[in-house]
């Protein structure tokens, strides 16, 4: 199957390059600093037949997933020590007075 693709081909450098570089997007930039709108472009290209990009996006997302339940474990460690922390109960080993 042929898919047809429509987007804009931009100019960009970082300040220490002397050298455009040239990037697709599927938008124009308009005034965005840094990129500079060449012109826009269209390219057709054949998909591979059988082609199923359902497996790629649930690895993604099971990624994604667990990258989320990390940082929110993560976060709930932290948060477990700070109210240990406050519920905490300082010993203070009673001093035996002198008579």
């Amino acid at each position: 199957m042929k898919v047809t693709i429509t987007g804009w081909i931009h100019a960009t450098r970082n300040e220490w390059e002397k050298e455009y570089s040239y990037r697709f997007t599927g938008y124009e930039h308009g005034e965005d600093i840094g990129y500079i709108n060449v012109c826009p472009h269209e390219f057709e290209f054949e998909l591979p037949d059988g082609f199923n990009p359902v497996p790629a996006e649930i690895k993604a997302l099971r990624i994604e997933r667990a990258r989320i339940l990390a940082e929110a474990q993560a976060k709930a460690v932290r948060l477990d020590e700070r109210i240990a922390t406050l519920l905490a109960i300082e010993y203070k080993p009673e001093v035996e007075q002198a008579q």
